[in-house]
Formats: structure tokens, C-alpha cells, sequence
């Protein structure tokens, strides 16, 4: 059996053992042994094993442990000190570092790199990049090396984002399929926005796409990046709804619809009328006819509509949906969509001289007045139709 069908086999036993044992009954493992099992759980976990994140929680309270019963011989083992500063960069707790270290000498890199580290649990940012700035990380480890470029695209991303992006571009690549590779890549997407940088945006966007959807931190991700595909300018970029709709075309139908139902939801509450009719045609065209995803497709698609002064379209769209299924963010829009309707119908009897219209009763009464307003204005546009017909002839 190879290694790599070896360590997953490895890690479901142990994650096994270890959760069915009180926290006391863990194995006692060394700082440097405790710490590599944690990375390589935290990557797991990364790819959708929950179990996984279970037992590097329950091992980041046991390292606590090994550190403050560790000697100080053993504390200035190189090895040790580097899997303490990961420790402190996974979140571990930085009192429990200070207290063990406070005895130790260690050479003059690795006191800067623990300082930093420290200082960044404490959520100490100048004091953290003061010290990690020090560093070159050229001499360090690799998972050292990765996971000081992540902290430090974090620490810049407030006054520099353009180098924080380029410090998680190199993390990436030196940490693939890591914890710390999707860390980069969605905090490089959330930093491309806010710097406008449609390049790098879409780049480490469709990375976590095609490779990181089982992530625990997808949502987050989604919601950040549907939120800013809706906001984009298509004068600015007329590729952006070919690219958008290719890169969502590998994911599962199911998150398919929910990429772009998101999205159309926050296009039309942009104005980008345009974009939001695309993705709810898309998001109809993969959902089951007559689901709850479905109508939200329908209904988004009518907004869009009626922004696009298509009110025919939005009338039948409307009328597709059961307003009494929809979640009470979406029944608001349908309300608003519908009485927006209302005053179309309105103004076009007025301009037009048409009488008041009688309409069909409806069967839900909770949602009487809006299904009102749509018979309305699919009467008014029949209305209007026949006497365009006649004044042709």
C-alpha cells in the first residue's frame, strides 16, 4: 500500500481512538510529534473531514501540556521551538508559551520568531510585524516559511493589501493542499477585491473553486465572492459573465444553483439588472421545476424584469411563484416587486384610459393583494396588446 493511502487510513484510526478516549487518556505525545499530527489534521480537515477538526481541537489542548511539561533541554530543540511558533500560529494560546519559555535561551532568529509569533496570538500587530519583518524565513522550514508569509499578509493587509497578495501568492505555493494554501487563497480573493484587482480576484477565486469545496470556511467564501461577481461592471470587464458562469461549471449542481441564486439576489439589490437575469436563468435552468430554488430563480429573475422595464416577463415570472414557500427575505422582494407592478398597472390605466379591471379571486388570502396586483398586470398587458392589435387595424 502506498504512503499516501497509508495516512489517511493512519489518521481515521487514530481520530477513532483518540474521540472515544476522555482527553487524560490521549496518548502523551512530544511537542514536535503532537504538533505534526495536528498540521496534517488541520489539512484534513481543510478537505471536508470533520472528525478531523474534532481531534486537532482536543490535540491543541493536549499540547498545552506537552509544552509546559517539556524541559528546558528539550524546549531548545530546534524542532520544538518551530512547532511551538506553529502552535502559536495555529491559535494556540500564548500565555502557556511565555510561562514554558520564560527560563529558555534560544538563538537569536528563533527568539524574534517566537516573540512575533506571541505577539501575534495576542493580536499585538505592530509589536507582531516588528519582529516576523526580521525574518528573511529563506533558512526556515518550509511549514515555517508558509505560515510566516500568511501571518504577515495578514498583518499588512490593512495599510499595504497589494503586498499582502503577494505575500499569500508565495504561501501558497510553498504549502500546497494545506490548511495554509486555502487560508492564502481566500484571503487573496478578499484582498483582490477590495484592491481591484479583477486578475488576482479571479485567479486564487477559481483555485478554491476547482480545489477547496469542501472546505469548513466555503461559505465564507461564497457569500464574498457572489457578493462582489454581482457587483462587477461589465462595460469594465464584458468577459466577466463568461468567466463566471465557466467557473462555476465543474462544481456539483446543488452548489451550482446556490452560486448563482446568491448572486442573483445581490445583482438586482445592485442595479446590475443585467447579470442578475443571467445567473436566475442559469439557477432555473439546473433547479428541479417547481422547487423552492426554483422559485427563488423565478422570482429573482422578475426583479431583474422589471429593473429591465420587461414587465410582461416579470408578470409571468411572479405569477410562477408560491409566495408562501419562500424564505421571509425573499417573500419581502416578491412584496416589493409586486407592488412596484402596482403602480405600473396604475399609471398605465390612467395614461392609457383603461378601466378598472376586475380580477380573478385567489385561493391564498394570506398573499391575496399581491396575487391581486399580478392578475392585474397580466390583464392590463392582454388589455393592452388588443388594443394595439386594433389600432393597427
Amino acid at each position: 500500500m502506498s504512503k499516501a493511502k497509508c495516512i489517511p487510513l493512519f489518521l481515521t484510526f487514530f481520530s477513532w481512538v483518540c474521540l472515544s478516549l476522555p482527553l487524560s487518556a490521549v496518548p502523551s505525545l512530544t511537542v514536535r510529534d503532537t504538533m505534526r499530527s495536528i498540521e496534517r489534521l488541520q489539512d484534513a480537515f481543510i478537505s471536508g473531514d470533520q472528525d478531523a477538526g474534532k481531534l486537532s481541537s482536543r490535540l491543541m489542548v493536549q499540547i498545552e501540556t506537552d509544552i509546559t511539561n517539556s524541559s528546558v533541554a528539550e524546549l531548545q530543540n530546534r524542532k520544538n521551538v518551530f512547532s511551538v511558533i506553529i502552535f502559536l500560529m495555529s491559535g494556540g494560546n500564548p500565555v502557556v508559551v511565555e510561562k514554558a519559555f520564560r527560563n529558555v535561551n534560544v538563538d537569536e532568529d528563533q527568539k524574534n520568531l517566537l516573540a512575533g509569533a506571541i505577539a501575534y496570538a495576542r493580536n499585538d500587530r505592530s509589536e507582531a510585524l516588528s519582529k516576523l519583518s526580521l525574518m528573511s524565513g529563506v533558512s526556515l522550514p518550509l511549514n515555517i516559511q508558509g505560515r510566516l508569509l500568511l501571518v504577515r499578509a495578514i498583518l499588512v493587509s490593512e495599510t499595504d493589501v497589494e503586498l499582502a497578495i503577494s505575500l499569500l501568492l508565495k504561501a501558497r505555493f510553498l504549502m500546497p493542499g494545506t490548511i495554509v494554501e486555502e487560508g492564502a487563497l481566500r484571503r487573496c480573493s478578499s484582498y483582490a477585491e477590495k484592491l481591484g484587482d479583477e486578475s488576482s480576484f479571479k485567479q486564487c477565486s477559481l483555485e478554491i473553486l476547482n480545489r477547496f469545496q469542501n472546505s469548513p470556511y466555503w461559505q465564507e467564501f461564497m457569500d464574498g465572492f457572489t457578493k462582489h461577481a454581482s457587483s462587477i461592471d461589465e462595460k469594465k470587464d464584458p468577459d466577466f459573465s463568461l468567466w463566471f458562469t465557466s467557473a462555476l461549471r465543474d462544481l456539483p449542481p446543488p452548489v451550482q444553483v446556490e452560486m448563482f441564486l446568491s448572486t442573483a439576489s445581490s445583482a438586482v439589490t445592485n442595479g446590475n439588472f443585467l447579470f442578475g437575469k443571467l445567473c436566475a436563468s442559469r439557477a432555473s435552468s439546473i433547479s428541479d421545476a417547481a422547487s423552492e430554488s426554483w422559485m427563488r430563480a423565478a422570482l429573482y429573475g422578475a426583479a431583474a424584469m422589471i429593473g429591465l422595464n420587461d414587465f410582461e416577463t416579470a408578470t409571468k415570472n411572479l405569477r410562477s411563484v408560491k409566495i408562501a414557500q419562500l424564505k421571509q427575505d425573499d417573500q419581502m422582494l416578491y412584496k416589493k416587486a409586486a407592488n412596484v407592478l402596482e403602480q405600473i398597472v396604475a399609471e398605465t390605466q390612467a395614461e392609457n384610459n383603461l378601466p378598472d379591471i376586475d380580477p380573478e379571486k385567489e385561493e391564498d388570502p394570506q398573499f391575496a393583494s399581491y396575487q391581486v396586483t399580478i392578475s392585474n398586470a397580466e390583464n392590463m398587458l392582454k388589455v393592452l396588446g388588443e388594443k394595439g392589435v386594433q389600432e393597427k387595424r
